[in-house]
């Protein structure tokens, strides 16, 4: 058999003292329960403990292949993607979790059994989806509009960022964007689940991405922000201070990507 184990240097004190220097140790750590056959992905929240250090909290993602898998023959994994990104995020400014460890388990001919990841976990934080979603609705926790401003401000911000170097998420949807620390000071954002973003060097290309990326954030922004608010994000991502011609060529090449991607979800 063959395979990947790449362990962030930062947490590297974490895993030698415990021996934990393959992947089947690894992934036994993580998920001791795990059947022998089966495909899926599977996610658990989980705590490592090494002598001398404190607790370290992680989320530990597994993708297993029953029949090893020809479609990662010679190309990463998804895990192994996921990884790789969240360095190049970093690198951009974009906060996301701090990686910890990453595997594949290959077999000779390099067909993929199964691969994971583990990043550490942000503690106290939501899902934008749960914090301006029908669940905050229903829990009569209203956003200050202040909080919201900040929050459409930043994730602009980040979206252009990311767009300017090349970079495209491919998934930027409510539920891969977290909110930390609503108590004290301003929230921060971070972006997760990233295993389909990747750099694309074709101009043509990074046109129809860039639309990608910003219909998916506005699919869920049509629900629950204003017209006020979603212009207010455009503005800032393109860097402009009104409606001129170009922020409504925008505009509608992001809602006919909308109404073509997601025609039962059009409102």
């Amino acid at each position: 058999m063959l395979e990947m184990l790449s362990i962030a240097a930062d947490f590297q004190e974490w895993f030698t003292p415990l021996g934990l220097d393959t992947c089947d140790r690894v992934a036994h750590r993580f998920m001791p329960h795990l059947p022998k056959d089966g495909s899926g992905v599977q996610v658990e929240r989980r705590v490592l403990v090494a002598p001398g250090k404190n607790e370290l909290r992680i989320f530990f993602k597994i993708y297993r292949h029953a029949s090893p898998s020809w479609r990662f023959w010679n190309r990463p994994s998804k895990a192994r993607r996921e990884y790789e990104n969240y360095s190049a995020l970093s690198r951009l400014g974009i906060r996301c979790p701090r990686r910890v460890v990453c595997g594949e388990k290959r077999t000779f001919l390099g067909r993929l059994r199964y691969a994971f990841i583990a990043t550490e976990a942000v503690e106290g934080a939501r899902t934008l989806a749960e914090l301006l979603g029908p669940e905050s609705r229903a829990r009569e926790e209203a956003v200050p509009r202040e909080i919201r401003s900040h929050l459409v401000a930043e994730l602009a911000r980040m979206t252009r960022v990311i767009h300017q170097a090349g970079f495209f998420h491919n998934d930027l949807v409510w539920r891969n964007i977290l909110v930390s620390e609503m108590t004290s000071g301003s929230p921060l954002i971070w972006w997760i689940d990233c295993p389909r973003g990747r750099f694309v060097r074709c101009h043509w290309r990074r046109s129809r991405l860039r639309v990608k990326d910003l219909a998916a954030l506005d699919k869920s922004a049509s629900l629950y922000c204003t017209r006020s608010e979603r212009l207010a994000f455009l503005l800032r991502y393109l860097e402009r201070n009104g409606a001129d011609d170009e922020v409504r060529r925008w505009a509608r090449a992001i809602q006919e990507y909308r109404k073509k991607r997601w025609p039962d979800d059009w409102h």
